[in-house]
């Protein structure tokens, strides 16, 4: 796994969805982390089928969710950090800039679709 895959999970938190699939042909269950319906349930991350119920699937999903929110907290306090270094550099702030812009224009677009 990724630092980009433990970002993404902390940064959509309120978003993703957490679920189970199973049980496969030895009775075990994988667990899954997905985005929400606004990104067509895309999966960010899934295990093989090695949990005995879906029970416990889901439960390990939810503790990967707090170890992402954990690390990417921990990562963003750390002035050293390289994603720290790259967001406060002028290059990073222009990156920002044009994220902030196009999250807009997303914004927009969506308004204009569901006619409000």
């Amino acid at each position: 796994m990724t630092a980009l895959t433990l970002f993404t999970i902390a940064g959509n938190e309120d978003s993703i969805i957490i679920i189970s699939a199973g049980p496969d042909e030895n009775g075990k269950y994988s667990g899954w982390i997905t985005h929400g319906p606004d990104e067509y349930c895309r999966p960010i991350v899934s295990t093989p089928p090695v949990f005995n119920t879906a029970a416990i699937a889901e439960e390990k999903m939810r503790a990967l969710v707090k170890i992402a929110k954990e690390f990417t907290d921990g990562e963003l306090k750390d002035p050293e950090s390289p994603i720290v270094q790259l967001f406060a550099s002028p290059e990073g702030q222009a990156v920002q800039q044009v994220l902030a812009q196009v999250d807009q224009i997303g914004k927009t677009v969506e308004r204009d679709i569901k006619g409000k």
